[in-house]
């Protein structure tokens, strides 16, 4: 998943952006609060997206892109967080 979002990334347009929004862990100390296993989510079994793997990726890969996240709780997702990597800055 990261390589190919990574790919898709550099195909976009110099100030494009791309959004990721799966269950995710964004910062790699919450790895140290909980074991982050294959989850159920509306039914299906789902593996965690490591956020912060792809976002040092995104950085080494691609300077000047600004990496945000977004937790999607107030619209009933408590789980799931929106991850934007727009290019250009």
């Amino acid at each position: 998943a990261i390589d190919s979002a990574l790919t898709l990334l550099g195909l976009l347009h110099e100030r494009g952006m791309l959004e990721i929004v799966d269950i995710m862990v964004a910062d790699a100390r919450q790895y140290a609060g909980r074991f982050r296993t294959t989850a159920k989510y509306d039914g299906s079994a789902v593996e965690w997206f490591n956020a912060a793997l792809f976002e040092a990726r995104v950085r080494a890969g691609m300077p000047g892109c600004v990496v945000g996240y977004r937790p999607l709780a107030k619209f009933g997702k408590p789980r799931m967080t929106c991850m934007e990597v727009r290019r250009g800055g």
